[in-house]
């Protein structure tokens, strides 16, 4: 699904909780907000894009644990805190642009791990 580079404001708090077939969700470039919600990593997402919005907050813990994201793309947000050690779970993940935020802290040893990433 993808609605990118729209005028699509608010949260998506509970918008996707349910699609549970949804694979690439693809809200790039609107005006949304809030949090990123933690079921993001719960769903068969493939790709994940949420680039220029306003998301702020941390990333959730559930994105990490995802069993089949390949890309995630969170750049150009509002977004604090650090890339969690446990990414390494996401050992398929291909590409993560997390570019353009307020994120600090150390980079996590485990990027080295994931094998696939470009």
């Amino acid at each position: 699904m993808s609605t990118a580079n729209n005028r699509f404001s608010g949260n998506i708090t509970h918008t996707f909780r349910q699609c549970s077939n949804l694979t690439d969700l693809v809200l790039a470039g609107n005006n949304l907000s809030g949090e990123i919600p933690g079921y993001v990593g719960v769903l068969p997402l493939v790709t994940l894009e949420l680039s220029q919005n306003e998301f702020h907050g941390k990333q959730p813990d559930g994105l990490w644990t995802s069993k089949t994201l390949l890309e995630i793309t969170l750049s150009n947000n509002m977004l604090t805190g650090g890339i969690s050690p446990e990414i390494a779970i996401v050992a398929w993940l291909e590409r993560l642009m997390p570019d353009n935020n307020l994120l600090e802290g150390p980079i996590p040893r485990e990027i080295g791990e994931l094998k696939n990433l470009n």
